[in-house]
């Protein structure tokens, strides 16, 4: 395995800690406004209240992303290492792997984001 590849794994995997983080406070109602990780857009930050509200609203997604994640990492982490002795193709195959878990996260979260960001305004 690459040190790219490796790297890109352990974003993948930092990727899912964090939404896994913020979607269980967020669902909770726990996570605070501050120097936390959390969704950071004009109407989340508008008052306590859009905060709680927006990641509440985000937390399935939020989860969502971060279970994907967790699946994901492994897939990439065991295709490399059964696609030899399977005779399935590496190299390409597993750069498209990875770059696509990332993807499939990264685009479940932002779904998340627009669903925070929408119920903040809502609130006010």
């Amino acid at each position: 395995m690459s040190t790219g590849f490796v790297f890109n794994v352990l974003g993948l995997l930092l990727v899912s800690v964090l939404s896994h983080y913020i979607g269980r406070r967020g669902r909770a109602g726990t996570l605070k406004m501050g120097r936390t990780p959390g969704i950071k857009t004009e109407a989340t930050v508008a008052s306590d209240e859009a905060w709680r509200v927006g990641h509440q609203a985000a937390a399935p997604w939020m989860l969502a992303a971060a279970g994907a994640g967790y699946v994901l990492v492994g897939v990439c982490i065991a295709y490399p290492i059964a696609a030899p002795s399977a005779g399935w193709p590496t190299g390409i195959v597993t750069a498209a792997v990875g770059a696509g878990s990332i993807l499939v996260v990264l685009v479940v979260g932002v779904l998340g984001m627009v669903r925070a960001n929408r119920a903040a305004r809502a609130v006010g």
